[in-house]
């Protein structure tokens, strides 16, 4: 097969063109193959895209809740991120981020260079409207700020929303691609029509299992749940006092660990996507559901029977430290 070209074979970047092109909405011959990179691995797209938009001591801002590596490569660059509180569809519009743009232009401090949001996105599920995709690539446009619009779920959606790629609206946007020399030969093919048959396959099959998840968790009490509209994660809020009790081994972290423990189940603490300094962590956490059905479906019936077992355990642990309850306890 031999080496391909750095920036990606070109069948693969003519058959991406297209695809957004026939699947994305945008105009058609606004974009070419020259704009299109093909990565080994997100991270390694982020490594690129970060050191071609960023320089050290830059600030970025992301959302309070995100993919923890979004902060990771850009502290690991010398590159500062801001956090920016979500709505209460948990996701950041043009509203949120002018608000940090006004907070830095008063109080004097540098401008942001870039925002980066995914959409949809992990951990949350939560998905951007057209307008509001829009919306944001003109405010970061009109401010001079780098719009990058992580889609790496694009296309895992369940029709709450309609998909809207950013690239539609934001004249700079870089596509970025994972695959190695001989995926990238394969990965042509999965932008046919009969892949695209499967990809509806697996869609269904997440949503499904969305559905479980979520009646699993109304079940069980827990109420505060991210929109879920996309990619196949659903993210619960257990309550602002369920971080009082993090100290006292109470946390997401010993919940998820007691329950992998105890049920054989992973799920994912909050304390993965949350800024540490904002603290919220602790009292939130991500169940995945990309899995079978039936591994789904036997998960929640063991998180359903194991949940009374660790309220128990809350309950009475608090008791010993006279902690408050949340409700969602």
């Amino acid at each position: 097969l031999g080496y391909t070209p750095a920036v990606g074979i070109v069948p693969l970047r003519d058959a991406i063109v297209s695809h957004y092109e026939q699947k994305e909405g945008v105009e058609q011959g606004s974009i070419s193959k020259n704009r299109v990179v093909v990565t080994t691995g997100s991270s390694g797209g982020f490594l690129l895209i970060f050191h071609a938009c960023f320089d050290s001591g830059d600030t970025v801002a992301v959302g309070m809740t995100c993919y923890p590596c979004y902060r990771n490569i850009l502290h690991a660059m010398d590159v500062e991120t801001t956090s920016i509180p979500l709505n209460s569809e948990y996701k950041v519009t043009a509203a949120e981020l002018q608000l940090e743009i006004n907070r830095r232009r008063e109080s004097g401090v540098p401008p942001l260079k870039g925002f980066i949001q995914s959409s949809p996105a992990n951990p949350t599920g939560a998905m951007l409207t057209a307008s509001e995709s829009k919306e944001l690539a003109e405010l970061c446009e009109s401010e001079g700020i780098w719009y990058l619009s992580d889609e790496i779920y694009m296309g895992i959606t369940f029709g709450d929303i309609a998909e809207a790629s950013a690239l539609r609206f934001a004249g700079n946007t870089t596509i970025i691609v994972n695959a190695p020399t001989l995926s990238q030969q394969a990965a042509v093919a999965c932008f046919e029509p009969a892949s695209d048959l499967i990809l509806r396959q697996h869609v269904d099959r997440y949503k499904a299992n969305r559905e479980i998840v979520l009646a699993g968790l109304k079940e069980c009490g827990i109420a505060d749940v991210a929109p879920c509209h996309g990619a196949f994660y659903a993210y619960a809020d257990l309550g602002d006092e369920q971080s009082g009790l993090s100290t006292a081994g109470l946390g997401s972290e010993a919940l998820c660990a007691k329950l992998l423990e105890d049920e054989g189940v992973a799920i994912t603490p909050g304390t993965d996507f949350e800024d540490p300094i904002l603290g919220r962590g602790p009292q939130r956490i991500r169940l995945s559901f990309p899995g079978a059905t039936e591994d789904i479906n036997e998960a929640m019936i063991r998180f359903k029977r194991w949940w009374p077992t660790w309220k128990a355990h809350v309950r009475e642990q608090a008791a010993s430290i006279d902690a408050p309850l949340t409700s969602g306890i």
